[in-house]
């Protein structure tokens, strides 16, 4: 193809999407606090890492019935953490940093460097990715 990306420079492109990513989630990750999902899970993650009890680990949520991998991620980053709230935001961001890697990669596959670069971009500033919940982000904005 005449107008794709050299691989150089698809790279480098890429690199400046995933830094402008860090950015944009970084301040979602030190400026708002905790939603109401976010609280669910520590608390679920933290009855888990605390409770003791590793012989039953639970797949689902006894509330919800949802799948409990995020809140297994969040006891993770509870017990590196020690519970601190930035520790928990950072392990997020830098899972999806890593999924916007993966997302280049698979797109580069399968759609080629310009499309892939496009979809990186378009994921890594989407607003529902960048924070998990766009309620906390309008009401911050809206005082």
């Amino acid at each position: 193809m005449k107008n794709s990306p050299t691989k150089g420079a698809a790279w480098a492109l890429l690199a400046a999407i995933i830094l402008a990513a860090a950015v944009a989630r970084s301040i979602y990750a030190t400026g708002l606090p905790l939603n109401w999902d976010e609280h669910r899970h520590f608390k679920l993650a933290q009855e888990i890492s605390v409770g003791g009890d590793y012989r039953y680990l639970p797949l689902s949520s006894p509330a919800t019935n949802h799948a409990l991998g995020v809140v297994y991620v969040t006891a993770f980053a509870n017990w590196i953490g020690g519970g601190n709230e930035l520790v928990l935001r950072l392990t997020f961001v830098a899972m999806s940093l890593f999924g916007l890697l993966g997302l280049y990669l698979l797109g580069v596959e399968t759609f080629g460097r310009k499309a892939a670069l496009v979809a990186v971009a378009l994921a890594a500033l989407d607003r529902h990715l960048t924070a998990s919940s766009p309620i906390p982000l309008e009401s911050r904005v809206a005082s």
